[in-house]
C-alpha cells in the first residue's frame, strides 16, 4: 500500500469533526428538550395553581390590566401633546 503524505493528519481531523459535530448535536438536543419541557406556572390570586378554568381567568385579567394601562399611558401622552401644541400657540 502507498501512504500519501499528511494522510494521517487528514484521518485524525475528520475525527475530530465528526467528534464537535456529535457535541453540538447533543448540545442542540439537551437544550432543546429543556426549552420544551419548561412549563411555565403563573400563580393565581390563592396563590395556588387549582386549574386551567382559574389560570385563563387569571391570563384574561392580565390582559385586561394591561390594556387598561397602555390605554392610561396612551391618553397621559395625547394630553400632554395637547398641552406642548396649546403651548405653542
Amino acid at each position: 500500500m502507498a501512504k500519501y503524505p499528511g494522510n494521517e493528519k487528514g484521518f485524525f481531523s475528520l475525527i475530530g469533526m465528526i467528534v464537535s459535530l456529535a457535541l453540538i448535536c447533543f448540545f442542540v438536543y439537551y437544550m432543546m428538550n429543556n426549552y420544551f419541557k419548561a412549563q411555565v406556572s403563573v400563580p393565581d390570586e390563592s396563590g395556588l395553581s387549582s386549574g386551567s378554568e382559574s389560570s385563563s381567568v387569571n391570563y384574561q385579567s392580565i390582559i385586561s390590566n394591561t390594556r387598561n394601562k397602555v390605554e392610561e399611558i396612551n391618553k397621559k401622552s395625547m394630553d400632554s401633546l395637547k398641552q406642548a401644541e396649546d403651548a405653542l400657540k
